[in-house]
């Protein structure tokens, strides 16, 4: 590993001005944030007397608090914790992330299961504080930004963040942007879209592309519905570092000029671009309005952030020395010589592509000294009638001896567990871990379930006390279909077919035809229910259990016709063929203590169906307490 010193006053007007360019981007861009394009902004609009309030700081300030409360040593765990305490913000994937952190679920779970915006910029626009810490080593800064992005993301929101830490926490000791590309890269499977997008861009830069061909490529090949999709942003910071050639002003002009997510690319390239020029390389106009603070947004609580961007410079550099200081990085910092501009021999040698694998997607591990219990779902972290659930328990041995022991399973009452709900393990010292694959089933007629269905693992090691391993399987929800109905989707969604006719009813009878199913996601996938039709319509019945009287909001999405009645009002009656990116309908709604009941009517008109729906509070965050595991008695006898 080559030795690296970095000068300590040149590391801080390089965080600084990282810090400073990046409120600069998000400022300029905050105005266009989802807006296609392409603009034609060449200065702030309107000029600002202040930094605007950004997310994508915001999360770093949270995190820069944990690194001072609880140390450099950070876990996945440790950082969804700091988020349940500190971070309420309710868009996109933080909605979803933090819905998954408080149904106990935890990372890299929580970053995929239910999560429709999985491979959104929501981990990318953070990975700065892991380069700012890690400067001149990108390994390490690669290992922080993976730790961090699977709390709420998975696949191309992953190799998002790790892709700009990489380059970010390179770009302190050099500055050539191909090369920082190629660092990127480096750290990311070349086979992900993140990598297709960046690649195809320097490509394009090569063969002389002009750059508004080279946005209409890069949208045409890597272009997604949802505006802050990352492979298509990552495309676009791409292209405006290497068509504004390395400038600060063109490059954040282009990054929101090109559209999309206009605040998260802007800021992005504008922190990296801090990084390699430093305060100077800023041009004093665009630095004027920002006067040297921060505006700390309300989506975070619970602590004092700082607002001054020469504190935060301060605060950056104490946990960066720490982190050097007990890394093994190669890099150190220095009060004397140049600035280095160049790379070292060898530099970022050790960086090799952070793929995730399934098995680390379905995994979450329990450390109990020299024995790792991982429990591993063979698909989601739930379970349902309609199917068993199959689990891994796989017990590892990192010890200079060997270890023998035993793993009791407890479950709800009625559940059965095959083949049994005990088994032993005996592994040689670092041998082949062990691996005992358990079935869970329930019985509808026998058990109803829960929203949370806890289940425990006693581990019993010889010699030492026995660890109890709790965790999760969620209910998933249950519903009715009814159909298909019609011939063209477009008139049948306005005709009443029998399964309308019994709003009026007490409960749905006659000749109605239903089948229960269960799903696990708020994305439903309804589409086999419409058989060998392309065209018509079902109906979905569904009912939950509300412990009072409340006042909430329902949160509906479709790319075709969808009507919804809550206890036979109609709540929401939509038909538009669009592309969904929850949520599409609002609907504030009042719920009864007890039972409440639910019809979608859903079209088809040819195209499969997106269907994505669920609850939440007037603040837009998820509803997690409405029961919707199972059927009311009386629904259940007449569903058979």
């Amino acid at each position: 590993m080559p030795e690296i010193k970095i000068k300590e006053k040149d590391y801080c007007d390089k965080v600084y001005a990282c810090w400073l360019g990046k409120c600069i981007g998000g400022t300029l861009g905050r105005p266009l944030e989802g807006k296609r394009g392409p603009h034609r902004f060449t200065f702030y609009r309107p000029i600002p007397n202040r930094a605007a309030e950004n997310d994508e700081l915001d999360i770093q300030l949270v995190w820069l608090h944990a690194l001072r409360e609880r140390g450099i040593d950070l876990t996945s765990s440790d950082l969804a914790s700091e988020w349940l305490e500190h971070v309420i913000y309710w868009f996109d994937e933080y909605r979803f992330a933090r819905s998954n952190f408080i149904r106990g679920l935890r990372p890299p779970i929580s970053g995929w299961f239910n999560n429709w915006f999985k491979d959104g910029m929501g981990a990318p626009i953070r990975s700065e504080i892991w380069a700012m810490i890690s400067p001149g080593s990108p390994e390490t800064a690669v290992s922080y930004a993976y730790r961090d992005a699977i709390i709420g993301h998975s696949d191309e929101g992953v190799y998002g963040e790790v892709f700009l830490a990489a380059v970010q926490s390179a770009a302190f000791i050099m500055s050539d942007a191909e090369k920082l590309l190629e660092i990127g890269l480096s750290a990311i499977p070349p086979d992900c879209r993140v990598s297709q997008a960046v690649r195809d861009v320097i490509e394009w830069r090569g063969k002389k592309v002009s750059g508004e061909e080279a946005r209409r490529m890069l949208l045409e090949k890597h272009g997604s519905d949802n505006f802050s999709d990352t492979p298509q942003n990552l495309g676009i910071i791409t292209l405006a570092w290497l068509y504004g050639g390395g400038d600060f002003e063109k490059g954040i002009l282009g990054a929101v000029n090109c559209g999309l997510d206009t605040g998260c690319n802007a800021g992005s390239l504008g922190s990296t671009l801090g990084i390699i020029h430093g305060r100077d390389g800023i041009p004093p106009r665009w630095k004027a309005p920002i006067k040297g603070k921060i505006t700390p947004g309300r989506g975070i609580v619970g602590f004092e952030p700082p607002t001054e961007i020469e504190v935060l410079t301060e605060q950056t550099l104490q946990l960066a020395k720490a982190v050097l200081e007990r890394r093994d990085t190669g890099v150190s910092f220095s009060s004397k010589g140049r600035a280095r501009r160049t790379a070292p021999a060898g530099f970022a040698s050790g960086l090799s592509p952070t793929a995730i694998a399934d098995e680390q997607r379905l995994a979450q591990e329990h450390h109990l000294g020299a024995a790792t219990v991982k429990i591993r779902f063979r698909d989601n972290p739930t379970i349902s009638y309609d199917k068993p659930t199959e689990i891994d328990f796989i017990v590892a041995n990192s010890s200079e001896k060997g270890i023998e022991g035993h793993i009791d399973l407890t479950a709800p009452l009625g559940w059965h567990i095959e083949p049994e709900n005990t088994f032993k393990f005996a592994i040689r010292k670092r041998g082949k871990p062990s691996c005992n694959t358990m079935v869970f089933r329930v019985d509808e007629n026998n058990v109803q379930l829960l929203l949370h269905n806890p289940i425990l693992a006693r581990v019993s090691i010889k010699g030492l006390q026995p660890i109890n391993v709790a965790f999760d399987l969620l209910g998933e929800r249950r519903w009715l279909i009814a159909g298909p109905y019609g011939k063209k989707g477009s008139r049948a969604f306005d005709r009443v077919y029998l399964p309308e006719k019994a709003l009026a009813e007490e409960k749905p009878r006659g000749k109605v035809v239903f089948k229960k199913v269960s799903f696990p996601e708020f994305l439903m996938d309804v589409n086999p229910f419409f058989g060998q039709k392309q065209e018509g319509v079902i109906y979905a019945f569904g009912w939950f259990y509300s412990s009072r009287k409340r006042d909430l909001r329902m949160f509906a999405s479709c790319n075709d016709g969808l009507k919804v009645w809550l206890n036979d009002r109609l709540v929401v009656n939509k038909h538009y063929h669009s592309p969904i990116r929850p949520p599409q309908y609002r609907a504030d709604i009042q719920v009864q203590r007890g039972w409440n009941r639910l019809l979608l009517k859903i079209a088809r008109c040819g195209n499969p169906v997106d269907l994505h729906f669920y609850f939440g509070d007037r603040k837009n965050h998820v509803y997690n307490d409405l029961i919707d595991t199972y059927f009311p008695p009386e629904v259940l006898l007449f569903a058979e």
